[in-house]
């Protein structure tokens, strides 16, 4: 099937920038859009760039809610500050700012694209994506693949400026 494919097209290689191995994130699904890995990371990752997956935003799982059984009024929750491609980086819950990767888990939210709103007393949480939207969408690599892009093409898309060499080759260096 298609695993097998893919590790056949990338058995024996590994992806470089400027000489080293990289780190390759992957999620499910993006907002549309994929994160800048040095605004998230704080590390300068430059192969990391926002990178267009339109197709994303057709699946219906791209968009889910979520309503808290807390009320509004208990403790105040909001959105403080978003990165360049719409996920959240922040939020404050009461007096306390949270890092948003670990309110999406607290909370147990699907993406770290997420809206917060007040709604018939409760808080409602809107999230457009599945997963922390950084590296390589797997929904978007996968069309990519049915339109016949090779790993290598889909790879260097998401890894901007990275190249696919054998494992050999490094080691032999």
């Amino acid at each position: 099937g298609k695993l097998e494919k893919a590790w056949e097209n990338t058995e024996g290689k590994v992806l470089i920038y400027e000489g080293k191995l990289i780190y390759t994130p992957f999620f499910s699904l993006s907002n549309g859009n994929t994160r800048d890995g040095r605004e998230v990371l704080g590390k300068k990752y430059p192969y990391l760039k926002i990178k267009d997956c339109p197709l994303d935003i057709e699946v219906p799982e791209q968009l889910q809610t979520k309503t808290l059984e807390q009320e509004a009024a208990q403790v105040p929750i909001e959105v403080l500050e978003l990165d360049t491609a719409g996920y959240v980086l922040k939020v404050r819950i009461g007096e306390e700012v949270v890092n948003a990767e670990e309110f999406r888990k607290n909370y147990n939210l699907p993406s770290s694209c997420f809206s917060i709103h007040e709604y018939e007393g409760k808080i409602r949480i809107t999230t457009r994506g599945v997963g922390h939207g950084i590296g390589l969408s797997q929904n978007t690599a996968n069309k990519m693949a049915e339109s016949g892009k090779s790993a290598t093409e889909i790879l260097e898309y998401f890894y901007e400026g990275c190249e696919l060499n054998e494992i050999v080759d490094i080691v032999n260096k």
